[in-house]
């Protein structure tokens, strides 16, 4: 060849390595999800983002406030109780009270049960901030009309409009401490709060030319501000009596860019948002700010008006007209190998730099960092051979298993192992496994099982010529006993200790399945078996038991399975399971959470030392970074309305402590308004799976109702009492262990079943009867008079007896009126006795007719 044509060459090949390099770094980094209206938001302009206390996400539009909770959007406009639906500001109060301000100057609050209008549109300017003091006092700064301050219970609303703001436009205000930062069309302006109201402090020098559009604080820095203004300029200003500019930074990717949002989630992080483009990450110091990660590629990123960090550390931008898009890092890099001409990847062994692969297309060097990914290479002894499997006994002596044979290899030796199967053929490692500091097990592909010293030494060989189950072996485990276990696809699992004893659970019909995927062990010693089919089985004291991971896709057919402190880890077709086996509570992870859409999961587990989990692929490897990092999923389901048959809203007043703990507060209805609808959320913005609920009534329902999906439940006809309703979320309809939302209501009594009601009957009925009895002049009409009078007093009582009973009873005997039967009988034996003492009473008096029987 050319010595050209080499150069070119060389270039080229240096150019892919680059490229592919830039790519393995820039892939993995973050993760974007989108929320446009088509997901249901309320409109693709967003204008200011805020998380609550119990977790929701609430996002002011132009066309009204939308209500996020990790699952759906909710939105809610002015006919739910918002002053208009232009909202361009939000704040969360101490007192965990939402404020939002709007367009022409109103606002609203929003109290955890209902909205509310505050105050009206009279200022006829937008709100562009909102903040709260020291003595809980809320100022709603507008862009162009001054200020509404607000008291702490929201209420006395008092204009200010200081003169040296007049004929300014204010882009951002915050409460700093005593003092007020503005961002305006004229520089940077100090204020000091001093007995609720407005004191000019001083203004930066320097910037009284340029519109400072953004400005934000350096954590709990009061002494510092960080500006930036409509050409994309940056500075960090140092306040005190008067305002200095302390470094100007200079960003070139920002020139001429209106920088529209600041955050600064650690001291030494920046994210910037501007209006004409996108966003950026950079690192910041008191010196100089670097480039971290651009979004101008990224579609939907453009347009930026707010950029927000949520409770869990996910990061939401705003965009003008493209939506709200979360950003969050990726937990997932995949790789995909296929211009390395891999179409099948076999193996792979952690080592101290990342991974060796095994694939058809050789052997590759994957190097992976705290980071991730970094770059793959190709090792030149085995670029031409087919790998099937690679074992790392440590950094510098590995053992290899090709298409050709065994080998033990090291950077300085390549040393083939002659071993020949039952068929003469020269054996085919499918895999290895350590079974002690100085052997190793293979896995020979049709040849059974062969443990190697390290010089390739046969010490033994299991195969079905000498009695061995099968000859295809797909896992082995040796326990913390120093029982080996084996597991084959057809003749299912066996194991023999260190004294020869074997035992074929499968063909024993001791072990269900004979599927046999892979076999790990926990901390504790119990024995973990991942079947294909039959799913999950745990071994213990002697005995196997099958364990049911509910939340998994496929559940039954379980690729792969490792064990770590904290709990197990399950590969799938499509996906991955982590696997608590402390709380028995699983989590899934799928394609919504990074990996990819398709069944390509189906493999062993291989940890490295940076705390991730490879995966392997057919055409790549997926790496999992952080696995220490996954923590159960809690979910605790919050009441968010009460409505009347599925339509009109119940506005209960919540106390300030029931605003403050998120309780929604108890109510009490009247009788006809026993047509209820509970609307209710388990709020996690950061899982994304599947929510099951169940509910019951404690006082209408002894057991739960089956798990449903969806977050609303109706009961008819409710009789009056008072009720508790009890629901619980989980992501495992087989694990019921998060926490019970507890709600307290009452449907009171008509007033005809009051007891007052009951009293003024027989009261009424007493005085009807005694006028008609002393007015009556014959003996007989007072007789049925009397007669009639004893009837129904007796009925009106035994009826007001019935229905104060039956509350107890029904809890007891069901909807059955045995009771009502038993009162009725005893009504009837008691009537014959009272007329008796009725006579008695009156011969006493001499008032009973002569002919009383």
């Amino acid at each position: 060849m050319p010595y050209g044509a080499v150069r070119i060459e060389k270039s080229l090949l240096l150019l892919a390595f680059l490229l592919t390099s830039f790519f393995l770094q820039a892939q993995s980094d973050v993760r974007i999800h989108s929320f446009t209206e088509e997901q249901g938001l309320a409109q693709n302009f967003v204008y200011d983002i805020r998380q609550d206390h119990r977790g929701f996400l609430w996002i002011s539009t132009g066309a009204g406030v939308s209500r996020y909770d990790g699952h759906e959007l909710k939105n809610f406009y002015q006919s739910d109780g918002l002053a208009d639906n232009f909202i361009t500001a939000s704040y969360l109060t101490g007192n965990k009270q939402l404020v939002l301000g709007h367009y022409q100057g109103s606002i609203s609050i929003f109290n955890g049960v209902y909205f509310q209008k505050v105050f009206g549109d009279s200022l006829n300017s937008e709100i562009v901030s909102i903040d709260e003091d020291a003595h809980g006092n809320v100022w709603c700064f507008s862009k162009s009309k001054g200020m509404i301050m607000l008291n702490a219970e929201l209420k006395n609303a008092v204009i200010h409009f200081p003169g040296e703001l007049r004929g300014k436009i204010v882009y951002q205000a915050m409460v700093v401490g005593s003092n007020v930062w503005m961002g305006t069309s004229e520089g940077f302006y100090l204020f000091e709060i001093n007995n609720s109201k407005l004191l000019f402090v001083n203004a930066a020098e320097g910037l009284s030319t340029m519109e400072v559009t953004a400005i934000a604080q350096q954590g709990t820095d009061s002494v510092h501000c960080l500006a930036g203004t409509a050409d994309g300029e940056l500075y960090r200003l140092k306040l005190g009596n008067s305002v200095q500019i302390e470094q100007t930074y200079s960003v070139p990717l920002l020139s001429g860019k209106r920088i529209s949002s600041l955050l600064l989630p650690t001291p030494d992080q920046l994210w910037v948002g501007t209006s004409s483009h996108s966003n950026y990450t950079f690192t910041i110091s008191n010196a100089e700010v670097k480039l971290l990660q651009n979004f101008e590629t990224q579609a939907g990123l453009q347009s930026v008006s707010k950029i927000y960090r949520d409770q869990a550390g996910a990061t939401w931008v705003g965009t003008l007209g493209k939506g709200i898009h979360k950003i969050e890092p990726n937990r997932f890099s995949y790789l995909d190998l296929s211009s390395w001409g891999v179409t099948q990847v076999h193996g792979a062994a952690a080592t101290s730099f990342g991974y060796w692969l095994a694939t058809d297309a050789g052997l590759l060097k994957l190097l992976v960092e705290a980071s991730g990914i970094q770059r793959v290479e190709r090792e030149p002894q085995f670029s031409k051979k087919e790998v099937l499997s690679v074992f790392a006994l440590n950094d510098q002596s590995y053992w290899l298993g090709t298409a050709d044979g065994i080998y033990k290899w090291s950077q300085k030796t390549f040393t083939p192992i002659k071993l020949a199967g039952d068929d003469g053929m020269s054996v085919r490692a499918r895999f290895f496994k350590k079974a002690t500091s100085e052997s190793v097990w293979v896995s020979a592909i049709g040849n059974g099982v062969y443990e190697l010293d390290g010089n390739g030494k046969v010490l033994q060989h299991f195969s079905t010529t000498t009695g061995f189950m099968h000859n295809d072996i797909f896992a082995i485990h040796t326990d913390q006993q120093q029982r080996v276990w084996f597991g084959s696809q057809g003749a299912g699992l066996a194991s023999v200790d260190k004294n020869g004893n074997w035992k074929l659970y499968s063909q024993q019909n001791i072990f269900p399945s004979r599927d046999v995927n892979d076999i790990s062990q926990d901390q504790q010693g119990v024995v973990w078996i991942a079947t294909d089919g039959q799913g999950l089985f745990r071994y213990e004291k002697d005995s196997f038991q099958h364990v049911v991971v509910s939340s998994t896709q496929q559940a039954g057919y379980i690729k792969g399975v490792m064990a770590d402190e904290k709990g197990l880890w399950l590969s799938y077709r499509n996906g991955i399971t982590f696997y608590n086996t402390k709380s028995h509570k699983s989590r899934a992870f799928t394609a919504a959470d990074g990996l990819l859409n398709s069944e390509t999961y189906a493999s062993s587990i291989v940890p490295d030392q940076h705390e991730n989990l490879l995966f392997l692929n057919e055409t790549g490897v997926t790496l999992f970074h952080d696995s220490k990092k996954v923590e159960d999923v809690t979910l605790v389901p919050q009441l968010t309305a009460i409505r009347l048959f599925f339509n009109k809203s119940i506005h209960a007043e919540p106390s300030q402590i029931q605003s403050a703990n998120g309780t929604f507060p108890s109510v009490e209805l009247p009788f006809d308004q026993n047509h209820l609808t509970f609307d209710f959320s388990a709020v996690n913005l950061n899982y994304t799976g599947t929510v099951f609920y169940r509910y019951r009534v404690k006082e209408i329902e002894q057991e739960w109702a089956p798990p449903i999906t969806q977050n609303s439940i109706t009961y008819t006809s409710i009789n009056p009492g008072n009720y508790t309703l009890l629901v619980q979320a989980s992501n495992d309809p087989q694990n019921w262990s998060d926490p019970i939302l507890e709600y307290s209501f009452t449907i009171r009594k008509p007033y005809w079943q009051q007891a007052w009601f009951y009293l003024v009957q027989v009261v009424a009925i007493c005085i009807l009867f005694g006028v008609t009895y002393f007015v009556s002049r014959s003996d007989r009409t007072r007789l049925s008079v009397l007669r009639i009078m004893d009837f129904v007093c007796l009925f009106i009582v035994f009826e007001f007896l019935q229905n104060w009973i039956d509350p107890f009873t029904s809890s007891y005997l069901g909807q059955a009126p045995i009771y009502r039967t038993v009162l009725n009988l005893i009504l009837a034996l008691l009537l014959l006795p009272i007329e008796r003492l009725i006579r008695i009473f009156f011969t006493g008096h001499k008032q009973l007719p002569q002919d009383w029987d």
